[in-house]
């Protein structure tokens, strides 16, 4: 460990606050990164790096569970700024757009690229790709944490 980490575990342990700009900032690096997406890509939906950076920025797209070649997901679309400008977040919690059924542990990625609770199953002599994306907190946000490698499934 690090002394930044000890001095803030100890800071945390006394029940001190942490929570200066730097540490914020910190925190979010890797959490989130700007790509270029597709104009049909939405908010909520879950996306893959399609190849190198372009101009410095990344380019994603959305999954296809269905597709080998669209998958693992990286991340999921919460901000459009552009129609070809999207905000990716990797990790951390996260609202959901419908109710979470707290039941149930895992959040996975749906045949239509967002989240589901519901396992997805293969159609008869198909085949899907099957990834957790992460697990509720409570019935209106989850904590997004992709679990790599993916698996297959065939009906």
């Amino acid at each position: 460990m690090t002394p930044r980490t000890l001095m803030r575990q100890g800071q945390l342990r006394r029940g001190e606050r942490v929570d200066s700009p730097a540490d914020e900032e910190q925190q979010s690096k890797g959490r989130y990164f700007q790509a270029d997406c597709q104009a049909t890509d939405q908010l909520g939906h879950y996306v893959h790096i399609t190849g190198p950076l372009v101009a410095g920025v990344r380019q994603v797209t959305r999954v296809d569970i269905l597709d080998r070649a669209t998958m693992p997901t990286i991340g999921v679309i919460v901000e459009k700024s552009a129609a070809t400008r999207c905000l990716v977040q990797t990790f951390g919690e996260i609202p959901s757009a419908s109710p979470l059924d707290m039941t149930r542990p895992f959040c996975w990625v749906g045949f239509d690229a967002k989240i589901t609770q519901i396992v997805p199953m293969p159609a008869a002599g198909g085949l899907v790709v099957r990834q957790i994306v992460g697990q509720p907190f409570d019935e209106n946000s989850y904590m997004i944490a992709p679990q790599l490698p993916p698996t297959v499934a065939r009906g």
